[in-house]
Protein backbone atom coordinates (compact mmCIF):
# COMPACT_ATOMS: atom_id res chain seq x y z
CA UNK A 1 0.00 0.00 0.00
CA UNK A 2 1.34 3.41 -0.93
CA UNK A 3 1.97 6.01 1.77
CA UNK A 4 -0.33 8.40 -0.05
CA UNK A 5 -3.32 6.03 0.03
CA UNK A 6 -3.08 5.13 3.71
CA UNK A 7 -4.94 7.39 6.15
CA UNK A 8 -3.24 8.22 9.44
CA UNK A 9 -4.34 9.59 12.81
CA UNK A 10 -1.52 12.16 13.03
CA UNK A 11 -2.27 15.88 12.94
CA UNK A 12 -0.84 18.46 10.54
CA UNK A 13 -0.42 22.11 11.56
CA UNK A 14 -0.10 24.64 8.74
CA UNK A 15 1.19 28.07 9.69
CA UNK A 16 -0.41 30.71 7.51
CA UNK A 17 0.49 34.32 8.23
CA UNK A 18 -0.48 37.13 5.89
CA UNK A 19 1.96 39.75 7.14
CA UNK A 20 5.24 38.96 5.46
CA UNK A 21 8.17 41.22 4.67
CA UNK A 22 9.08 39.70 1.31
CA UNK A 23 5.76 38.48 -0.14
CA UNK A 24 2.58 39.89 1.37
CA UNK A 25 -0.40 37.53 1.71
CA UNK A 26 1.59 34.64 0.25
CA UNK A 27 -0.88 31.99 1.45
CA UNK A 28 -3.71 33.65 -0.51
CA UNK A 29 -1.85 34.10 -3.80
CA UNK A 30 -3.59 32.24 -6.62
CA UNK A 31 -1.74 29.54 -8.50
CA UNK A 32 -4.11 28.55 -11.27
CA UNK A 33 -7.63 28.14 -9.88
CA UNK A 34 -6.66 27.83 -6.22
CA UNK A 35 -4.64 29.74 -3.62
CA UNK A 36 -1.36 28.31 -2.33
CA UNK A 37 -2.97 27.29 0.95
CA UNK A 38 -5.79 25.51 -0.92
CA UNK A 39 -3.24 23.56 -2.97
CA UNK A 40 -1.45 22.55 0.21
CA UNK A 41 -4.66 21.43 1.93
CA UNK A 42 -5.78 19.51 -1.15
CA UNK A 43 -2.50 17.56 -1.20
CA UNK A 44 -2.53 16.91 2.55
CA UNK A 45 -6.09 15.50 2.35
CA UNK A 46 -4.68 12.62 0.30
CA UNK A 47 -2.78 11.44 3.39
CA UNK A 48 -4.56 12.95 6.41
CA UNK A 49 -8.26 13.16 7.27
CA UNK A 50 -9.69 16.70 6.97
CA UNK A 51 -10.36 16.86 10.70
CA UNK A 52 -6.62 16.37 11.35
CA UNK A 53 -5.50 19.36 9.27
CA UNK A 54 -5.25 22.52 11.35
CA UNK A 55 -4.41 26.01 10.04
CA UNK A 56 -2.79 28.28 12.60
CA UNK A 57 -2.20 32.04 12.35
CA UNK A 58 -1.09 34.86 14.59
CA UNK A 59 -3.20 37.40 16.44
CA UNK A 60 -2.27 40.11 13.92
CA UNK A 61 -5.14 42.06 12.40
CA UNK A 62 -3.95 41.10 8.89
CA UNK A 63 -4.38 37.39 9.64
CA UNK A 64 -8.13 37.61 10.28
CA UNK A 65 -9.04 37.29 6.58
Amino acid sequence: MSLFKKKTSAFVFITARLKSKRLKKKALIKLGKFSLIQHQIKRLKKVFPSKNIVIITSKNKEDKK
